[in-house]
Parts: C-alpha cells; sequence; structure tokens
C-alpha cells in the first residue's frame, strides 16, 4: 500500500506549531507580495484554521503584529531564542485560533473529539489551545473541543494529513450539513431590533455599536471595502471621506472601550477585527462626592458579616481608594498641610527635572521635611518617577550628603542650577535604578535611625497582611488577627498608611506612633469641618 501522501506545507505548519509550544522565535522565509522573498524573525502568537492556515506573528524588529498565511511560507526554522512573553494589547490568541470553527451563528455549542497521532500529538496545544487535552498512551492524543461548526473543523483535521482523526461529536462526518453552515454575508447577520445593516442611524453611539457588532459576528478579519458595503449609509461620498470617516469611528470606538485591531493579510490593505475578549469599559471618573458616596456605602455593606459578595466589594473599594480623587489613595493626603500643586507649576518643575536628568545639571530646591521645616538643597537628580499616585526625584543631596528621594508635593521651589556652563555637573552611577526608590515603601524613607513597629490587621487585611508589608514578621492571634513587626525609617509614613488601610489596620507600637494617628484624625477632622477632635 502506498503511503499517505502528507499535505503540502505542513512541514512549515508544524515548525511554525513547535515554535509555539516551545515558546521559541522562529526564522522565516515569507513570499510577499510579488516575487520577493523576505526573511523575518518572528514569535509565533497563535495559529487559525480558516480554509487554510493562517499564522498571528510578531516580528522581533518593531513588534509589529502580522497575519501570515501559511502557504506562503518558504521556509520555516525554530530557533533557540526564547519568545517575547504575551501579546500584543487587544490581540486574544484563544480566539484567534478557534474562532473559525466556533463560528457566531451557526450551531449550538457542542464537543468533538480529534486525534492527534504522532509526529503532531506533542503539537496538540498549538492547533487547539481551547480544547481538553487526553493523552490515552504512547504518542496518541485526544482533544475535546468545543465547536459550532463541525465543517470547519472536519476541514481542519483533513488538513493534517493521516495523524490527525475526528473521532466523534454531533453528527461527526456528515459532511457541511452536520451542523448550520457558517454565517452569511455581512447583510445576513442578525442584530437587535433597530441595529439591522443598513437601518437608519440613531445616536452617534447606537451606530458604532452597531458596527462593532458586524465586526464581532464576522469572526475574521474585514477590509475597508467589506464594511463599507456594509453599511452603506454611513460610509457615503469619496475615498477620502470615507476613509476619513473609517479613522473618526476607530478613534471612538477605542473611546469606548472596543479596540479594532488591525492585521496584515495577504495584500497590501491590511483588514480590521474586533476580539471580544479585549474589550473594556470606559475608565470611570467619579467626583470627590461620588466617590465619598460610593466609599461610605461600600464600607457600610461590609460590615454585614454575611454579605454574599463581601470579597468581591471589598476588592473594588480598594481599588476605588486608589484611583478616586477625593478619597485617601495614599495616606499622604491625610496630612494636614499637605500641598497641592497648580498643574501649570508641576508640569514646569518636571519639565526641570527632566532636562537636569539629561543634561547633568545640579537643582536648587527649596523642601519641606516631613516636620515642617524648610531646607534649601542641591541636588544631582537621576532620576524621577511616578509612585502610587505620587512624583517623586532622586538624587545626591549635597546638603546631606548622600542619595536621597524627595516628593515633589514638598517642593517650595526647584529651579537649575548649573554649575559648569558646558560639560556635565555630575554624572549618574551605572548601578543607579530609579525602579528600586519608586518600589520603596513609605515606611523605609530615611527620617530617623531605624525603630522597631507593630500593626495589628483584621477582617479582610489579615489574610493580604504580608502582601501590605512585605518582610515583616507576622504571627496569627486568637482570634485570627494578624499582628506584623518590622523595622521603619519613617514611623510617620508607617502611621499615616495604617489610617489609610481603614479601621482593619491598628498600630500597636511605639506608643508615639499612635498619639501621631490620633493628631492626625484630629487634624482631619478639623480640615472636613467638623470642629475641633475630642
Amino acid at each position: 500500500m502506498a503511503a499517505a501522501r502528507q499535505p503540502e506545507g505542513l512541514g512549515r505548519l508544524a515548525s511554525l506549531a513547535r515554535a509555539l509550544v516551545r515558546h521559541r522565535s522562529a526564522a522565516l522565509l515569507y513570499a510577499d507580495a510579488g516575487p520577493r522573498v523576505a526573511g523575518r524573525r518572528v514569535d509565533v502568537l497563535a495559529l487559525c484554521w480558516r480554509d487554510r492556515w493562517l499564522a498571528a506573528v510578531r516580528c522581533r524588529r518593531g513588534g509589529a503584529l502580522r497575519l501570515l498565511p501559511v502557504d506562503r511560507i518558504v521556509r520555516c526554522r525554530v530557533l533557540g531564542d526564547a519568545a517575547a512573553p504575551g501579546a500584543p494589547p487587544g490581540f486574544d490568541p484563544g480566539f484567534f485560533s478557534s474562532v473559525g470553527f466556533l463560528a457566531p451563528g451557526a450551531a449550538p455549542l457542542a464537543t468533538a473529539t480529534v486525534e492527534l497521532s504522532a509526529p503532531l500529538d506533542r503539537l496538540s496545544p498549538a492547533f487547539f489551545p481551547s480544547a481538553r487535552h487526553e493523552r490515552t498512551g504512547g504518542r496518541v492524543v485526544l482533544c475535546h473541543q468545543p465547536v459550532s461548526d463541525l465543517a470547519a473543523l472536519e476541514g481542519l483535521v483533513a488538513s493534517l494529513g493521516p495523524a490527525a482523526r475526528l473521532l466523534g461529536g454531533p453528527r461527526a462526518g456528515a459532511g457541511a450539513s452536520s451542523l448550520a453552515g457558517p454565517p452569511g454575508p455581512p447583510d445576513a447577520v442578525h442584530f437587535p431590533s433597530g441595529m439591522a445593516t443598513g437601518a437608519k442611524t440613531g445616536s452617534a453611539e447606537r451606530r458604532l455599536l452597531r458596527l462593532a457588532a458586524w465586526l464581532v459576528a464576522s469572526g475574521r478579519p474585514v477590509t475597508r471595502e467589506e464594511i463599507y458595503q456594509a453599511f452603506p449609509r454611513d460610509y457615503t461620498g469619496k475615498a477620502e471621506a470615507r476613509e476619513k470617516k473609517w479613522t473618526r469611528d476607530k478613534r471612538d470606538l477605542k473611546r469606548l472601550g472596543i479596540p479594532v485591531v488591525f492585521v496584515e493579510e495577504e495584500d497590501d490593505r491590511g483588514a480590521y477585527l474586533v476580539d471580544p475578549t479585549s474589550c473594556l469599559l470606559p475608565k470611570l471618573d467619579f467626583s470627590p462626592e461620588e466617590a465619598s458616596v460610593l466609599w461610605m456605602a461600600g464600607q457600610a455593606a461590609l460590615r454585614t458579616h454575611d454579605h454574599p459578595l463581601r470579597d468581591d466589594l471589598d476588592t473594588a473599594l480598594r481599588k476605588l481608594v486608589v484611583g478616586a480623587k477625593g478619597l485617601p489613595p495614599r495616606a499622604a493626603t491625610l496630612e494636614a498641610d499637605r500641598a497641592v500643586l497648580e498643574p501649570e507649576q508641576l508640569r514646569g518643575w518636571l519639565e526641570t527635572l527632566a532636562e537636569s536628568v539629561e543634561r547633568r545639571k545640579q537643582v536648587k530646591v527649596l523642601y519641606r521635611k516631613p516636620d515642617g521645616e524648610e531646607t534649601e538643597r542641591r541636588v544631582d537628580v537621576y532620576g524621577y518617577a511616578w509612585r502610587r499616585g505620587q512624583w517623586i526625584f532622586v538624587g545626591y543631596c549635597h546638603l546631606r550628603e548622600a542619595v536621597r528621594l524627595f516628593l515633589v508635593e514638598r517642593v517650595r521651589s526647584l529651579a537649575p542650577a548649573p554649575v559648569e556652563r558646558k560639560k556635565p555637573d555630575y554624572e549618574i552611577p551605572p548601578s543607579f535604578d530609579i525602579r528600586d526608590w519608586s518600589r520603596q515603601a513609605p515606611w523605609d524613607y530615611l527620617v530617623h535611625e531605624g525603630r522597631e513597629a507593630s500593626v495589628r490587621f483584621r477582617g479582610s487585611l489579615a489574610r493580604v497582611a504580608d502582601q501590605l508589608l512585605p518582610g515583616a514578621e507576622l504571627a496569627t492571634g486568637p482570634d485570627n488577627a494578624r499582628v506584623a513587626r518590622l523595622s521603619v525609617r519613617n514611623l510617620r509614613g508607617l502611621v499615616r498608611q495604617a489610617l489609610a488601610w481603614g479601621p482593619e489596620a491598628e498600630v500597636l507600637s511605639p506608643p508615639e506612633a499612635r498619639d501621631m494617628a490620633r493628631q492626625m484624625l484630629g487634624n482631619l477632622r478639623v480640615r472636613l469641618g467638623a470642629g475641633e477632635a475630642r
């Protein structure tokens, strides 16, 4: 009996799958439009069957996302270099790989079983990333794949040659009629009432949602021309006018949290795809009053011990505390004399810091210490960063003769003070890394010599005590509270942070820390107009 012929291109497909499974880069020779053959080094992100095999790759040079038909790849070689982790924003490899046989508008979802034997058994995660894989012994793997378009799955299995067999599923082997066929052309896609293709447009948001729904239902990258044909009343006029309208629509969809991904296909025009798993709700921006009401209502709900969503609510409130205006996003807001910088002033100081780092020029700073004393410093600025809602900068302080971290909100004045006219005033040490300083906790700032302190965490905070105070020594009490003991160099910073964590955090020692907490709460009470603290 003659051996079964291996489908054309299966070797190249297997090499791409091997690179994907092993998380390695690949070197390709690819036939671009025309007779030109180009060499590329890529990371393979996903493989997809849509009547032919397509490979989503990220170019090592430039990081561009490209969609390559496998039959146009002349040669593929797996390299020893590790592929870069993760996928580009807006691209979901799992959705890309399975959308061919999870066709919107086809039959109800069911499970089919595909058998892969050697040499494809070890590559099953590349061909069926959304399946449940079952190794039956030897070099055989069963892939239990959810499917709504069995005909597409049958085509995929046939493309893999004799090493792949469709064993069972909803009317397996019945051909294209076994399930409802793939979705029809754009004008056959069904939308909710009032959103049918070609209907009169209502509000701008409604029209955009209708466009997004059609892009998702298409289940494949579509060209601009296809979009114009599907929505003839929205894209009218000359080519330039239609292009401008489409550009605005892409921007507005992104603003609504629906990113449109551009992918390159076999021609230079490219195509567009909406990945529903990458869609996000628009950013919520509460006013201080709105955020305060939400926070207080949530805290009241948390006092109900049998609240069914207690943990989820607690997590949401912590995100609100970190991100909302008017709430204590960090402990620094508990300071009565905390400076509020005007945007123009802050922008000017950041520009001065950036120029100082770039040109290696000193700055002169009038800086307020935590105790309120103001000192004038000359600083060699090594770097600056945004940290936990605060701008900081780090550099060599000539007054203290050491490297120090400065909070921009405590700066009273900042101006260039160059020592040399033409050459740099200083050099940044090669070992300096601004990330080491930006990760520093407020209680680690060098304000005094190290002192022992302890904080008790109760309730939901007890479970995450090791994350709130990393490196602290933890002990669990009989009431499941956890006491953290650590050495701090800024006791005031620890107290402020403990108050910001809320009533489930309590500073136990040293005694002066509790006095600091009472003073801060008293100052806050006065600021909120509640009169003198008792």
